[in-house]
């Protein structure tokens, strides 16, 4: 590993790496609260004690679809908002939109889950930055840990070497039904 080049490939492995292990579970998080979000928009829809949710309890097959997401119009934003589930919804929610106004709460949580992404995003665009700044200044994974050696536990271990078994080029050409040429 000590000389081994630091590619682009390389590079890119160790950057996805390093930004996972600062903003992975950060993402999980709203990843998290957007499918709450989604049950609590399931909820709304089919309350437990309501007919609809009681219909959904005794409905045939075709009747209703089974889904992981609703699409919603969350105040003007087309979105398919996840479930932590699969659940069946009606059609019209799974292919249509259930329809929420500026002040209810889904939209008001939906709008602070993108608020916090967006943070998110902008936090790991500029990490991101500052990475690639330190990995274009070497060459190889050696100069790498020289000048950053807390980066070692995210760089990927050299591959071992493949030693493929020489077959006479004789038998190939038997193999493949092509004519051997004698060399002179």
């Amino acid at each position: 590993m000590a000389s081994k080049r630091l590619t682009n490939d390389l590079r890119i492995c160790i950057t996805k790496a390093v930004l996972n292990h600062r903003f992975g579970a950060e993402e999980k998080a709203l990843d998290a609260a957007m499918e709450a979000l989604g049950d609590l928009i399931y909820e709304t829809l089919y309350p437990e004690a309501g007919a609809a949710r009681k219909r959904l309890d005794t409905a045939l097959d075709g009747e209703y679809a089974y889904c992981t997401g609703i699409d919603c119009n969350l105040a003007g934003d087309y979105r398919t908002v996840p479930m932590s589930k699969q659940r069946p919804v009606q059609h019209k929610h799974c292919r249509g939109r259930a329809k929420f106004a500026a002040g209810e709460a889904p939209v008001i949580q939906f709008r602070d889950i993108q608020t916090r992404r967006s943070k998110l995003r902008e936090a790991e665009n500029e990490a991101r930055a500052k990475v690639n700044g330190v990995l274009s200044g070497a060459t190889t994974v050696k100069k790498l840990l020289e000048i950053w050696p807390e980066v070692e536990p995210f760089v990927p271990p050299a591959a071992a070497p493949v030693n493929l078994p020489a077959i006479p080029r004789v038998e190939v050409n038997a193999l493949l039904g092509l004519p051997t040429r004698n060399k002179e």
